[in-house]
């Protein structure tokens, strides 16, 4: 009678470790991300998986064509993997976050991976376009982007920036023919000053929005690009 009774405390202790086990797999599926980490989950490779993206909204995925099936619904994506080995692929969010996602596919039932932005909404307030003098978000992030945008515009070397001069001229859409003119950056931000020219014989509006690609903030010194003339376009990132 003892022998039994401690083969069923051993297998009381083998169940309650299993639990423990799927409770701390289940604890590895909810992360606190910054913009630009990279997560990795694990996902059903039979049934749809979601990822719940909390208090931010999916605005677009990229992945390799046929790795895997995708659908959104806000802060919900659901996949299912296409292919038996780790999909990669990246999420694009409203509040202009991006992750890098490393699914494994294994023989589990439906999942949930739940990522929370930790310490993004500092930065995603930051992250919009800016006309004129006008830089807005976060006071800490605001200054330093405002900072480098007024020395780049007054082209001074002298204030504790170091400068590459790019000079490459390339294609850019609807119209829109561009020069990469410098690289300005020191330990806390860097940005790029380019120059947007019209080659169409009509006027161009600029969607500020494309350029913020990326970025944490964008400057352009028009919002309409007249025919033959120019804009600067100053891209800003917060280090």
């Amino acid at each position: 009678m003892r022998v039994f009774k401690n083969i069923r405390q051993i297998i009381f202790l083998l169940i309650l470790s299993s639990f423990n086990l799927i409770l701390c797999a289940e604890d590895l599926q909810k992360f606190s991300v910054q913009n630009n980490d990279t997560v990795i989950a694990i996902v059903s490779e039979k049934e749809l998986s979601r990822f719940v993206f909390e208090q931010d909204k999916i605005k677009q995925i990229f992945a390799i064509s046929g790795e895997l099936y995708y659908e959104i619904e806000g802060e919900n994506l659901y996949i299912k993997p296409s292919i038996q080995k780790p999909v990669n692929f990246f999420v694009s969010t409203e509040k202009g976050n991006t992750y890098k996602i490393i699914a494994t596919p294994k023989d589990i039932p439906a999942t949930q991976i739940s990522i929370t932005g930790r310490g993004s909404n500092k930065l995603s307030q930051a992250r919009q376009s800016v006309t004129g003098e006008s830089v807005y978000g976060e006071s800490i992030y605001r200054e330093k982007i405002s900072k480098i945008i007024k020395v780049i515009k007054a082209e001074d070397e002298t204030v504790g920036y170091k400068v590459k001069q790019i000079g490459k001229t390339y294609r850019e859409k609807n119209g829109l023919k561009g020069y990469f003119d410098s690289k300005w950056w020191n330990d806390e931000v860097v940005a790029e000053k380019h120059f947007l020219f019209n080659v169409l014989d009509q006027s161009l509006k600029i969607d500020k929005q494309y350029y913020l690609k990326d970025q944490d903030a964008v400057y352009i010194d028009r919002s309409v690009i007249e025919p033959g003339k120019s804009a600067m376009l100053i891209k800003v990132r917060v280090l």
